[in-house]
């Protein structure tokens, strides 16, 4: 049998007596994206009946998808618990603001802002609850497209891991 058959019977197995309490190590590890998202459904479908589940996954998507609260784990001791709106709400969101040129990204660094990353004409900003003061200095500038992305697990994951250095 393939990995993803394998893994497809052991899920079987897990869920077919009806426990109380699941406990899956890498459940979708081997899946094809199709038996992914069923696999994502099912535990939903279990998490609404009020069944437990204890997922341990490096699978970012699928926690964001199906967990109410993640644990991180470094060097075998637990380093954080927590719900994960109140992980992902911790993080600040980064603006990617795409300047008409080169020398107004220059202007608008000396604005005071924390820059990320700067490329070209685009830069990205974390205004740090100044958001009305970004959105006062952008609006006089020549602004071509302003794009806000929010952190992804992965993102988190990475700065309690020390692989982020903000």
């Amino acid at each position: 049998m393939s990995k993803g058959m394998k893994q497809k019977i052991g899920i079987i197995c897990a869920f077919m007596h009806d426990p109380e309490l699941l406990i899956l190590d890498e459940p979708s590890s081997g899946l094809d994206p199709l038996m992914q998202n069923r696999f994502i459904e099912l535990v939903l479908e279990e998490k609404q009946r009020g069944k437990t589940i204890f997922m341990s996954s490096h699978i970012f998507e699928e926690i964001e998808r199906t967990c109410d609260r993640t644990a991180m784990i470094k060097d075998g001791r637990l380093i954080s618990i927590e719900e994960l709106q109140t992980l992902k709400a911790s993080k600040h969101k980064t603006y990617q603001i795409t300047f008409a040129t080169q020398e107004l990204v220059e202007q608008f660094m000396d604005e005071g802002f924390e820059c990320k990353q700067v490329e070209s004409n685009v830069i990205k900003v974390v205004p740090r609850n100044n958001l009305n003061y970004l959105l006062a200095t952008l609006s006089r500038y020549d602004i071509i497209d302003l794009d806000i992305t929010k952190p992804t697990l992965e993102e988190l994951f990475l700065h309690f891991y020390g692989g982020d250095e903000s």
